[in-house]
């Protein structure tokens, strides 16, 4: 009788033995399931993270030669403070170039412009010029080729009137040019790269 009962004891031991086995390497399968799935992200995340490093690198590629066109742009508007003074130099070379003679420069309120970009505005002088009529041509187109950028808010032109200036022509001429403030920048950006 103990063979017997050893016999259906041994045989629960071995099935029970077995069943532990079986949830075991069910348990461990599904172990590698989830480290495969998580290779699998980590591949996937590895790639995204080199498409990302190509994307940043492009970025600040862009970044550079939109800084590189701001600094170009704003180049040639004034800064705060030195606008009237660049102003006022710019028209006495040319003046100077054209055969004209500056006779009076003023600081003027600003003409009808209105810029719509903030914190930018309109810097205006007002400017007595006198000399011979194609000298004053010359003027003009010497404003053309300027590199601050500008605008005529009005210009009148009249004849001399006393005899030492016979055949020459009195003009005043308002002009306005924008001016801003130039955000701080590192050294990096107030260079043209």
């Amino acid at each position: 009788m103990i063979s017997y009962v050893k016999s259906p004891v041994a045989l629960a031991l071995a099935l029970i033995t077995v069943a532990g086995a079986g949830f075991w390497l069910n348990n461990r399968a599904k172990v590698c399931n989830s480290l495969k799935n998580e290779r699998r992200d980590l591949v996937a995340q590895s790639a995204e993270a080199k498409n990302t490093l190509v994307a940043i690198s492009s970025l600040d590629k862009r970044l550079q030669l939109l800084q590189k066109e701001i600094y170009e742009t704003t180049a040639r508007f004034g800064e705060k403070d030195s606008t009237g003074p660049q102003l006022v130099t710019a028209v006495v070379k040319a003046a100077a170039a054209s055969g004209m003679e500056m006779t009076a420069a003023a600081e003027a309120a600003p003409g009808s412009a209105k810029p719509a970009v903030p914190g930018v505005k309109m810097v205006s002088y007002q400017f007595a010029l006198k000399g011979p009529y194609p000298a004053l041509v010359k003027f003009m187109q010497n404003l053309e080729t300027w590199q601050l950028a500008h605008q005529i808010e009005s210009l009148d032109i009249s004849p001399a009137e006393d005899e030492l200036s016979k055949g020459q022509v009195r003009t005043t001429l308002l002009l306005s040019v924008l001016s801003f403030d130039r955000p701080e920048t590192s050294d990096k950006q107030t260079t043209a790269p």
